[in-house]
């Protein structure tokens, strides 16, 4: 079985921009070449996993989110392996499973990959994204302090999580 880690997208590898559709707009958060590269090497498969209530809400479609995480992927050095997106949103769409903190996506690459929960990990800047990872039984989830992370680190307290205050000091961890 394989181990993996999953990150949010928005605000965790990439700059948060609010319902980002435009790939042009891609700008990568300090060290995430690095960090991907570095987690590759010590065997992880690379996912992301990202909610995009945007489609759901009519704002952009499916392929421009695609096209989004093509740009990150490219500017990142084409480590990631896959994206999992969640285009739904409860107010717009009704609920579903794969809306973070819903673990849905995380056990669909479970599937898809044969992945070993129990050794893979989650970052992400949101309570929703630690959430996810707690609900999907992963080793550990991490909230890095980028993106909303400032302000969701009081929600995170008293949950088994690690907060970094970057995605670079997420390697002291692993």
């Amino acid at each position: 079985m394989k181990k993996a880690f999953f990150f949010d997208r928005d605000g965790t590898l990439i700059v948060e921009r609010n319902y980002l559709h435009d790939p042009a707009a891609v700008a990568l958060l300090p060290g995430v070449p690095e960090v991907l590269k570095k987690l590759k090497e010590m065997g992880f498969l690379l996912l992301v996993v990202t909610n995009q209530a945007g489609i759901a809400k009519g704002m952009y479609n499916l392929a421009a989110a695609q096209a989004v995480n093509e740009e990150l992927n490219r500017k990142s050095g084409g480590l990631i392996d896959d994206f999992l997106i969640c285009p739904h949103h409860p107010d717009y769409s009704g609920p579903c499973s794969c809306r973070k903190p819903e673990p849905g996506m995380i056990f669909e690459a479970r599937d898809r990959y044969v992945l070993d929960l129990e050794s893979s990990f989650l970052v992400g800047d949101k309570h929703s994204d630690v959430l996810c990872g707690l609900n999907a039984g992963l080793k550990k989830s991490f909230l890095v302090l980028t993106g909303y992370g400032e302000s969701e680190q009081g929600k995170v307290a008293g949950l088994d999580c690690c907060v970094v205050e970057s995605l670079e000091n997420l390697l002291d961890w692993i």
